[in-house]
């Protein structure tokens, strides 16, 4: 697998992440621009202090820049993950994806997000349990907020998994087509030489 193709797949993966956490935002009741504006708001700063309503809204710069970043980041995973499967040879593409994606996102929440982009530490419209208002059962037994919490964090290893899960595919659909190619050819091959 050539690295251009790795990096194609890695972005494609991470807009494939980036709608798995739309439709959990759009399901939550908030609206599915929440997430490409919490990444985008890494160019766009005054989003960073802006009430969090603030994250619902189409933005052509935020927006359409959390759209970008995300696919430049996942690019940046796919050619990690490439060079990685170059030197593990015997590893599964699919298992490894999803590991490799889960410590990405692992090494994100706590190191690059709370550096760079905050918001997307916060609770936003959407990306937070639509029933976390009430009483439940987890506040009744005194951990306020771990619903919430597992929700949010949920939200994005959910993500991280759905990134994983198309890496890996993409790989392995690659490396099949690749297989049949070389099949291909050596069958045309052996018929000339014959």
């Amino acid at each position: 697998m050539p690295l251009a193709i790795a990096a194609g797949n890695g972005a494609l993966a991470a807009w494939g992440a980036l709608l798995c956490l739309s439709a959990f935002a759009t399901l939550g009741g908030g609206s599915p621009w929440v997430p490409a504006n919490a990444l985008g708001a890494w160019f766009v700063r005054w989003l960073q202090t802006a009430d969090p309503t603030a994250t619902t809204r189409f933005y052509a710069d935020a927006t359409l820049g959390g759209i970008l970043l995300s696919g430049v980041a996942g690019a940046l995973g796919g050619m990690f993950w490439w060079a990685c499967l170059t030197h593990w040879r015997g590893a599964r593409p699919l298992v490894l994806a999803v590991l490799l994606a889960l410590v990405g996102l692992g090494l994100v929440r706590r190191i690059v997000a709370p550096a760079l982009d905050p918001l997307m530490l916060r609770d936003l419209p959407g990306l937070v349990p639509w029933w976390s208002t009430g009483q439940d059962w987890l506040t009744a037994r005194r951990w306020p907020g771990l619903h919430t919490a597992l929700w949010r964090s949920g939200v994005w290893w959910a993500a991280a998994v759905v990134y994983g899960l198309l890496l890996g595919l993409g790989f392995q659909l690659d490396r099949r087509r690749s297989y049949q190619e070389q099949g291909n050819g050596s069958d045309v091959a052996a018929a000339g030489s014959v």
